[in-house]
């Protein structure tokens, strides 16, 4: 299908890779390293987190564990751009 890295993309060649792809599983290839962030804890902590990993996701859980929503690096740069402290 496509045989050039597009720009943004993974630069994954998808014919060639498809035979891999195909015979791994998910947990083969995730990473074990849990980076969950509680939802009451400042968006400074989360800040922190994406530096510190350069994850762009972070998985968001409750007091209980739940997963209640999936914070993204856009996330935070959306509240940034939006918050009038930043225009000083």
């Amino acid at each position: 299908m496509w045989d050039t890295p597009r720009e943004g993309s993974l630069q994954i060649s998808w014919v060639r890779n498809m035979e891999v792809l195909d015979t791994l599983t998910v947990s083969e290839v995730m990473q074990l390293e849990r980076n969950t962030l509680l939802d009451s804890e400042p968006l400074a902590v989360a800040t922190e987190v994406f530096a510190r990993t350069h994850h762009h996701r972070l998985p968001i859980v409750n007091e209980s564990g739940e997963l209640v929503g999936i914070l993204t690096v856009q996330d935070v740069e959306r509240v940034q751009s939006e918050d009038p402290a930043n225009d000083r």
